[in-house]
């Protein structure tokens, strides 16, 4: 149980999840600027997106390591049971 909760999270870490990507698809860029469903995005850069994949990569990789911490293998293994 722990095992597959932490491999998710590895999982999450490489792959956007479906409203992330459709989030991501409806931004056009047009002669710099960038628009969300028409409106103008302030502010919006590709380095911006890069920064949020490193963020999310930390955030998943400190929480799988909470798991394994909080939920040692032995405890894992006697709520399977």
């Amino acid at each position: 149980m722990i095992d597959h909760t932490v491999s998710q999270k590895e999982f999450m870490k490489t792959i956007d999840g479906r409203d992330l990507s459709e989030i991501k698809a409806l931004i056009k860029v047009s002669d710099g600027k960038a628009f969300y469903k028409g409106e103008e995005l302030k502010n919006h850069r590709e380095e911006i997106l890069s920064q949020f994949d490193t963020v999310r990569q930390n955030y998943l990789s400190n929480m799988a390591k909470k798991i394994k911490k909080r939920i040692p293998k032995v405890d894992s293994k006697i709520m399977l049971s």
